[in-house]
Formats: C-alpha cells, structure tokens, sequence
C-alpha cells in the first residue's frame, strides 16, 4: 500500500439499480470517474454504502471488469468483503488480487453475534492465509453497529503479528471516538481510516490517514481540506447529522440523485428501503441550506 499516511479520502462508492434491480453498470463507471475527477484518491466499491452484502460474486466480477476498462485503475480501488463464510471471503479476495486492487476493506463475519476477540481473530487469520501474500493487504473494518460484531485492537494486534505486512489498516466506522483513538495511538504503522466524518479532523491532526466516506460521493472537497490541515467546513457536521437521521445508505444515494438531477440514484436493494419523496426533498432542501454560503 505505500506509505500509509498518503491514503487519502477513497469514495465509499453508491451502487446505482435500474428499475429491475440489475446494476447500472455504465451509471456506475460514470460516478467513479467522477469521484476522482473531483479529487478522490479512489473509490470503495461493495461497501456499506454500496450496498455490498447485496452484491454477488459474478456481479462483483463484473463491475471489477467494467471499472478496468473504463480507466479506472486497480489501484484506485478498495472492494469491500462482508460474508460469513470463510470461503466467500476468500473467493472475493481472489477476484480483487486478480485486478490488483489496492488493499481489502473486509468486515468480521456477519451473521454471529455471540463470538468473542478470539473467535474473530481465527476467522479473520483463516480467510489472510488462504489469500495471495502478494495480494491486496487486509484493512480490517470496524462497524459493529451494523455487523454486531466489533474488531477490537486485541485481534488487530494479534493478526499484524501473525501475518506481517499483510494487515495494512483499519477502519473504524464505529462513532466511537475513544475507540477510534485508541487505534491511532495503537497502531501509528497502519493507515487507521476514520469511517464518521464528524471527527475526521481530530483523527488527521493525531495522524489518521485519511477516509472511505459516504460523503466522498459528492463533497470530497470538503474532506480533501481536512486532509490538508484546513479547519471543516461548518457546514460538514451538520451535512452527517442530517445524513444519519435516515438510514445512511438511501440518505446518502439520495444526495447523489439530487445533486445529479437523477432521482434514478434513490434505487436501493432489498432489504433497504428508498427514502420517499417527501424525505428526498427534505433532505435535498437541508443540502441546499447548508451549502448556500459555503458555496457562494
């Protein structure tokens, strides 16, 4: 991965349906082109934002392929992993060593509740050794409101032992700020990534390396800013906050579809839900409010 602290801000990228749930694979390439244009290091494809425990894996393959030939270069991207099995996380592992992706944003497995540190760490050691040494390093993504299951710094530690070199990041979506410190102070050799970016500019100026960030999709300038030691905008705190007030993922494809004048943007998969019309425009109108002047 190079010198973990040149990370930057990586787009946790939106997945764009059509009206019969099939992925608008051109739409997609698109939005990626877009997000580096205005100043993303790269993108996260399959994320929590991209809606990727919803996404197979000949569809995963895909998208990869698509990317590939629309420009976007390997190393632009951070595929994300969320599964349960050990062998689905291998096979996606392989597919992103295949386009030599730049590193691996994986979740612990997501369907047991009841396991402990030890328990994650020997899920996590089975799927790091049956993947490519020379493949994609591992950046281990904390979001246990959503997984249920937290990536504490015990398993971290122990994993970066076990297999050196292998284990490049973390990200801690957690919102959990002492948490999150706690792996900057920790771990100053990996590139630890701040998931909310509420605190993104507490975590740069105590030697975060950067972000993967639903908000990247249509505002890195804002984080870009942080990066370079600029104080955050005003208006980026309250932007999250009335991301977070819906469920993140349709608040922010939302977003995408108002700024881009394509509500076709507001497509999600099931289980999700499509923010109504109603929430779309407020939620359009509180964007607009807050980036009139900041925008002027």
């Amino acid at each position: 991965m190079g010198n973990h602290k040149q990370f930057g801000i990586f787009a946790a990228m939106t997945t764009p349906f059509r009206e019969d749930g099939t992925i608008d694979v051109d739409k997609l390439v698109a939005h990626a082109r877009a997000c580096i244009a205005a100043g993303c290091t790269g993108i996260s494809t399959f994320g929590t934002t991209g809606e990727g425990p919803s996404i197979g894996a000949a569809e995963r393959r895909m998208l990869l392929d698509a990317l590939r030939s629309g420009g976007i270069d390997g190393t632009q991207i951070v595929p994300g992993i969320a599964a349960s099995a050990i062998d689905d996380a291998v096979a996606h592992a392989r597919v992103a060593a295949e386009f030599g992706c730049r590193a691996l944003l994986v979740t612990p497995p997501i369907f047991y509740k009841d396991v402990g540190v030890a328990e994650v760490t020997d899920w996590f050691a089975a799927v790091v050794e049956r993947t490519p040494a020379d493949g994609p390093g591992y950046i281990l993504y904390n979001i246990p409101q959503v997984t249920g299951v937290k990536v504490a710094r015990e398993t971290v530690a122990a994993l970066k032992t076990r297999f050196p070199g292998r284990i490049v990041g973390v990200k801690d979506s957690s919102g959990d700020w002492v948490n999150a410190l706690g792996m900057l102070q920790s771990f100053p050799d990996l590139a630890i990534l701040i998931g909310d970016e509420r605190v993104l500019d507490k975590g740069v100026r105590l030697g975060a390396a950067g972000a993967i960030s639903g908000v990247a999709n249509f505002r890195v300038d804002l984080l870009n800013d942080v990066m370079a030691g600029k104080p955050a905008s005003p208006a980026l705190g309250p932007l999250v906050e009335a991301i977070v007030a819906h469920p993140a993922t349709p608040a922010v494809k939302a977003l995408v579809g108002h700024l881009s004048g394509d509500i076709a943007w507001r497509r999600v998969r099931p289980p999700l839900r499509a923010l109504s019309d109603a929430e779309a425009r407020h939620l359009g109108r509180r964007y607009d409010e807050l980036f009139a002047k900041v925008d002027a």
